[in-house]
């Protein structure tokens, strides 16, 4: 799904509507529209924030941090992920 959404309740989490836009991406996609490239299995998403939101007030209050990120990644017709 693009963008990605989180499915976190914004009462507790705030809003997170992500701000990655396709016009953001679609420069770096080899020439593809982001639901091709979805379509294609092409343009993968590491999302790991709903799974670490939880946690982060936590994490963050000492003196480590930790953020919860969302990875695109575009795998190229020479088989590498960038």
């Amino acid at each position: 799904e693009f963008p990605p959404v989180s499915k976190l309740d914004p009462k507790v989490y705030g809003d997170h509507t992500s701000s990655i836009k396709a016009s953001h991406i679609e420069k770096n996609l080899e020439g593809l529209t982001v639901q091709k490239a979805l379509k294609e299995d092409k343009l993968f998403i590491l999302d790991h924030h709903d799974a670490l939101m939880p946690y982060l007030r936590r994490i963050n209050s000492g003196s480590n941090k930790i953020y919860a990120s969302r990875t695109l990644l575009l795998l190229k017709d020479d088989g590498t992920l960038t």
